[in-house]
Formats: structure tokens, sequence, C-alpha cells
């Protein structure tokens, strides 16, 4: 072959490798150095936390909300990770008390039309001091056959803050936009935005394994008013995790590009983007701690250890890291140069900076999927893991 002709070949691998391959591969964690570990000795497990893939806390009644099933019910019917074996409708969702320590698993008075298949969770805590929650559910569809294998809805559920009772208010439901659900926020005004991760129902354990070496914007953010009407709002990459911060403002997880995005709202309820910040790992859910303004992110440094954890949650390990980030002001002179132009005369304008606060390399963390800050702790579980934690700040 002519000299002429292999060398630019040979370059444009190269360069393609460095653009494309190189990134990819630091991101799924073949490349990283071994996790240092990072305050995990003061962590504590929680085993009531089995299988808990999101937490959410509400400061009126003192307690966390918990997406829970056992882990052998995981591994039967999860389809956020493409199982659809058995419908064994053991979800629940729990409700640990901060101040005795008591976790209890809550009763609905009203199942899904199709059982119960818990994954993302968002709470409100309302005036009189109630809580209001927002579930994604993965229900059977008992008529759908192996192209059409669940429903996919979000279901509201209200509870007193004394109460472990819950009382059904509502569902979303639109099959047309609801495909691959993971996560929901509510929206403050009666509706929701939501997550699907992939973009299809099915196959969905092994469109995970093929998206986690691209960067093609195959997930989708979704918003239901509070009429019920809903629609998609725009595609990105591998949409994971979605956490309101106000009703104007909402921070997104792209999981594979390892990139939580502030979206703003705008007034046809689109959500466009403020500020991005890059991790360097893969991620799952992000939370916000309404006490002191922050948001919190689990991510996994090294994807491969954490499938190999969840395909054997008794006995793998997988390292964690968890980052906050925190509003900090911005200066005239730091405005200029973000915007381009001065800050109107008066005004005060924040940027949100992320920080490294806790990591481990397996041996005392594992398997994280969700973390959430209540009472100077971070709380922690997995999807498919047999316990949670607690951890000091």
């Amino acid at each position: 072959m002519n000299i002429g002709i292999i060398l630019p070949l040979v370059g444009l691998i190269i360069h393609g490798y460095q653009i494309f391959v190189g990134p990819r591969i630091a991101l799924l964690g073949y490349r990283n150095k071994p996790v240092t570990n990072l305050r995990s000795q003061s962590c504590i497990p929680i085993p009531e936390f089995e299988g808990c893939e999101d937490i959410r806390y509400h400061p009126s009644g003192n307690a966390l909300y918990l997406s829970c099933a056992p882990v052998e019910s995981r591994l039967l019917w999860g389809p956020g990770h493409g199982v659809y074996k058995e419908q064994t409708n053991e979800d629940f969702i729990g409700k640990y008390d901060l101040a005795t320590n008591k976790f209890s698993k809550m009763s609905m008075n009203t199942l899904p039309e199709g059982g119960l298949g818990t994954h993302g969770i968002d709470v409100v805590d309302n005036s009189d001091g109630s809580a209001t929650i927002y579930l994604v559910n993965h229900a059977k569809n008992e008529t759908g056959g192996p192209d059409f294998p669940t429903t996919e809805t979000v279901e509201v559920y209200k509870t007193d803050k004394s109460s472990n009772k819950l009382t059904h208010v509502r569902s979303f439901n639109d099959q047309n936009v609801m495909y691959a659900l993971n996560a929901v926020a509510s929206d403050g005004k009666g509706g929701i935005y939501f997550t699907n991760d992939k973009p299809t129902r099915v196959w969905r354990g092994l469109i995970d394994q093929v998206l986690a070496i691209t960067d093609f914007a195959t997930s989708t953010l979704g918003h239901c008013n509070a009429e019920g009407e809903c629609k998609s709002i725009g595609s990105f990459v591998s949409l994971n995790g979605i956490a309101r911060i106000d009703d104007d403002h909402y921070v997104i997880n792209q999981m594979n590009d390892g990139k939580p995005l502030v979206m703003e709202r705008q007034p046809d309820d689109t959500l466009v983007q403020i500020q991005q910040f890059h991790l360097g790992s893969m991620m799952d859910n992000v939370s916000y701690d309404p006490i002191n303004d922050e948001l919190y992110i689990a991510t996994m440094p090294q994807i491969h250890k954490f499938l190999k954890s969840q395909n054997n949650p008794y006995t793998g390990r997988s390292p964690v890291r968890i980052y906050r980030l925190r509003k900090t002001e911005v200066s005239e002179a730091s405005y200029k140069r973000i915007y381009g132009e001065p800050p109107a005369p008066g005004s005060t304008h924040y940027r949100w900076r992320a920080e490294l606060i806790l990591a481990d390399d397996g041996t005392e963390v594992s398997t994280v999927t969700t973390v959430a800050r209540a009472n100077d702790k971070l709380y922690m579980s997995g999807y498919i893991h047999p316990t949670g934690y607690v951890c000091d700040i």
C-alpha cells in the first residue's frame, strides 16, 4: 500500500482514538487510578435500605422517603436494567424516621394497575407539613407481550408527616412519551418533569452497555402539566437523575457523559441549560438539600465493577464517589467574563461549584445509586444492593 495513504490513515485513527475512544474509556473507569478513600471511615451500613434506588428528604417530617424492593425481587423484575422475568409486587416506599432511626414500609390505599415496580422518587414538603410523593412505576403490562412488557407511569401519593400510610392522588400516564422512565421531579405547579433513560421500552440492559461507549442523544426529558398533558421537551445523552432546585431551576444528570446540567425553566415549560459540569465518572441520581441549598450526586468511577456488582449483589463491590454542588456568588468581573456583558446594576448572580466530599474503593461503601443529605449526615443506597449507608459529612 502507498505510504502516502498509510500515514494519513494511521494519523486519522490515532486522532479518532484521542477524541472519541480515549475519553470514553476513561469515563468507564478502565484507565482510572484506584479510588482513594475520603471520609468513608465514618460510614455505617443500614440493612433496611436494601434495594432502594432513590432517596428524598422531607424536612417537616424529619424523615427520608425511599423507593425500594428486596434484591431478589429486583433480580426478577427490574425494567430499569432490562429484567422482566416475574412481577413480584414486593416493591414499596420506605420511610426512615431520623429522630428514632426507625424504618417502616408504608402502606398504600391503592396499588397501580399492573402492580408496583419502583424506581425514581421525588418528595414535596407541603406548607401544612404533609408530603406529596412522586414515584416512577414500572407496572407489568399483562397484555403487551415481549415488545410492550411494561406500562410506565408516575404515581402520586400523599401522606401526613406522622403517618405510615400513603393515599393515592393521581397518575401521570402517557405511553407515547413515557417508555423508559427513570427519574421524576415535581414542577411546583401540579405537573412533573421526567427522564426516559433509554430510547426503547425493551432490551434496556443491552442498550445500557451499547450506549456506555457512545455519545448519542438517545434519551429524552419530558413534562406533564397539571392537567396530565405530557410531551417530550428535549433529547440528551443518557439521562438519569433529575432534581428540582426551585420552580424555575433543575439539574439533570447525563449519566454516560459524567455531566450534570443546571437547567432553567422557560415559559413553555421547556428547560434550557445554563451551566454544566464534568465530574469524570458515570453518574446516577441527584438530590437537592433545601436546608443548605446544595445538590448531591452519586457517581460510579468504575462502571464495569458497578455492573458486575449489580449482577452479583451479595459479593460484588464497586467504588463510589459523592459530589456536592454549592452556589457561590459571581463577581462583576467574572460575570462579564462568562456572559460577555456586565450584570444589571444592583443584581446578584450565582454559579454552582462542584467538590468531591466522599469516596470509597468499594470496601466500606459500594454500588450506590443515590445520596441525600439530612441533619449533617449523608444517606446512600443502591438499586440492586443489599444495604444502604449513613456517613458523616
